[in-house]
């Protein structure tokens, strides 16, 4: 099964211009080798899909996210889950790698999953629930304080207040991972 996608994929999808290649059908292709196909073999050629049309259709990565997860390969499902920018999932996911982590770590993996966001989706939705639900398991972090002060200095547009408290009020706590500064930095 698996093979016929990829000679599918290669003959009509990869030769058409543009995205109409990337059609539903294409999608319940996908959809069907990822659920009855050699898994490994499924997700390597959906992985190559995903990266040759740029993402397009964002529930076939959401679609191979969930097979990544069904086999237990969260670091996998967690980076689609986020292409597909499915929160609830990315969330599940992170609290599934989170756990390989220290306790203390885990307002960073909330602050980088905010801030991700922020950097995918112009849905401040997806970034609050994201922020919520790392408030409620890490109610006294200063990173996920400083998420609060950015999502509403995003609501109103203020982005000077954003840059005094990366240079100011955050710069300590923001050293705990230098990645923080470079996608703030980027949010901006």
């Amino acid at each position: 099964m698996v093979d016929v996608l990829d000679i599918y994929y290669v003959e009509h999808v990869k030769k058409a211009n543009g995205d109409e290649a990337v059609d539903d059908f294409f999608v319940s292709i996908c959809r069907y080798c990822l659920e009855h196909g050699e898994k490994q073999k499924a997700q390597t050629l959906v992985e190559r899909v995903i990266a040759h049309t740029g993402n397009k259709r964002p529930e076939i990565s959401d679609m191979l996210a969930a097979s990544f997860e069904q086999v237990g390969i969260f670091s996998n499902a967690y980076r689609y889950y986020f292409k597909a920018l499915n929160e609830k999932k990315i969330l599940s996911t992170m609290l599934k790698i989170a756990e390989e982590g220290y306790d203390s770590e885990l307002d960073l993996f909330f602050t980088r999953a905010c801030l991700d966001m922020l950097l995918r989706s112009t849905e401040l939705a997806k970034v609050k629930f994201l922020h919520a639900n790392g408030k409620q398991r890490c109610p006294s972090s200063p990173l996920l304080n400083m998420m609060e002060f950015l999502i509403a200095a995003i609501e109103e547009r203020d982005f000077e207040f954003v840059k005094k408290m990366m240079t100011e009020d955050y710069v300590i706590v923001l050293r705990r991972d230098p990645i923080l500064e470079e996608k703030l930095d980027k949010v901006c």
